[in-house]
């Protein structure tokens, strides 16, 4: 508590005011108010005491910010009142205040994890992920550069991530430097900090026994650096690292911070590794389906189309986006027309189909042919039927090929039969004709035997 004069004077302060601001109570008496005021609030308290001295109000409260003797930034609640003389003259301000730094502080620890929780979780990579987390957390605590490190596949060496965010210009040899090194566990800032899986922090790097990039940091100007693990779980998944300009002793409070927002980033990157795999499942998967010269498409229960491969768009000539999501039925009415409906609801009831020979015409490119196609449900992993998935293979051209190659041995039979019809015609021709010219049968007999063979 204090006492302060209208021009802003201490008159008076009790050893909590003296212990709050790390002054005694002789160096408060021999300053002024506004000295410890934080310049950017030094008119919201000039304006609530012109007020009360215009007899606009007698007390007022406020959040304010002050500045602590060895330089820390506090918050306080202020509660302002103003004291008048027996003649009703403004006499003093008492000053009741109440330290709040820790509940402002958490308020803004809060806050930046949920901007950042909010911002990376709409971010679709990991990298993507790293560098909003940097970005933020370097406008929040006035770090100059932020940049992240990730184990390698067998996790024996650090190795710095794409991610990073400078908040000035010219820091371009260090991060060439730091993209050509590795770390073991234990070596330089971020080895320290995975080795330990606790933050480490150095007041001077271009001091450190253990900093290669010493001569690069000097270069451009850069003093303390502080590195996090980030955990999930007992895993390190990452490393980030802060550096400024100034050289600086540990801050406990922005260690707190980074570790909090750290951990939580632990189980976002934790996601997005699963989501990655996922993904890259999932393309590795599309990309067997589509370089499968037959046709494949899955259906949900509602026999709406889930998946439509580069096959299918061929074969059909209708591109997935007009495709996905519609009920098959509707999309090719011949599948009722030719009665290959009930096969969608046999494979839902969990019997595997093969039809053959089966026709198609689409109307809205006008192909006709015929396919033949083998269907298999789909299962959760829980055991129950999801949909179903289908390989189709058109068998227009083999169907073709297989009418002229019967059209071609009729062809050739009945060339055959002509040609024996003509044979058999000179035969009688010519049997006749001996028959008629000579009275001597047996040797006629003969004669036409001869022709027979």
């Amino acid at each position: 508590m204090a006492l302060v004069s209208p021009e802003g004077d201490f008159l008076r302060v009790n050893p909590a005011f003296c212990r709050m601001f790390g002054y005694s109570e002789e160096a408060l008496l021999a300053t002024g108010f506004q000295a410890l005021t934080h310049p950017e609030d030094l008119a919201t308290h000039k304006g609530v005491a012109r007020r009360m001295l215009a007899g606009e109000c007698c007390a007022d409260q406020i959040e304010s910010r002050y500045l602590h003797r060895g330089g820390e930034v506090l918050w306080a609640l202020l509660s302002v009142s103003l004291v008048r003389d027996p003649q009703g003259r403004p006499a003093c301000f008492a000053y009741q205040i109440q330290d709040i730094t820790k509940r402002i502080r958490a308020e803004e620890a809060l806050r930046l994890l949920q901007t950042i929780t909010l911002s990376i979780s709409r971010s679709d990579r990991l990298e993507s992920a790293l560098h909003t987390a940097l970005r933020h957390l370097c406008d929040a605590t006035g770090w100059i550069l932020g940049q992240a490190w990730i184990p390698n596949a067998d996790h024996s060496l650090l190795e710095c991530s794409p991610a990073w965010y400078g908040r000035v210009e010219g820091l371009e040899p260090f991060r060439a430097a730091s993209r050509c090194i590795v770390f073991p566990p234990g070596g330089g800032l971020p080895g320290r900090a995975w080795d330990s899986k606790k933050p480490a922090w150095i007041e001077d790097v271009t001091l450190d026994k253990d900093f290669p990039r010493a001569a690069e940091a000097i270069e451009i100007g850069l003093k303390a650096g502080m590195g996090i693990p980030v955990l999930a779980g007992e895993e390190v998944v990452a490393v980030v690292e802060f550096f400024v300009f100034e050289r600086r002793e540990a801050d406990r409070r922005l260690v707190d911070l980074v570790s909090t927002v750290a951990a939580q980033l632990g189980a976002v990157i934790q996601r997005k590794r699963a989501e990655e795999l996922i993904r890259h499942e999932k393309e590795f998967s599309e990309g067997l389906i589509n370089s499968s010269m037959d046709g494949i498409f899955a259906f949900n229960r509602d026999c709406r189309y889930t998946l439509w491969s580069a096959a299918m768009e061929q074969m059909t000539g209708i591109p997935k986006a007009r495709v996905l999501g519609r009920c098959a039925f509707e999309v090719f009415p011949f599948l009722r027309e030719i009665g290959e409906e009930r096969h969608f609801y046999d494979v839902l009831q969990g019997k595997n189909i093969v039809t053959r020979d089966r026709s198609y015409t689409i109307l809205e490119t006008g192909r006709q042919g015929f396919f033949e196609c083998r269907y298999s449900p789909l299962h959760h992993p829980s055991g129950e039927i999801v949909g179903g998935i289908a390989i189709i293979r058109d068998i227009t051209e083999r169907k073709r090929a297989e009418r002229e190659r019967a059209e071609l041995i009729r062809e050739q039979a009945a060339r055959t039969e002509a040609e024996a019809a003509q044979r058999r015609l000179a035969f009688l021709s010519e049997a006749s004709a001996l028959l008629s010219t000579s009275l001597d049968y047996p040797t006629t007999l003969a004669n036409v035997a001869r022709l027979a063979v």
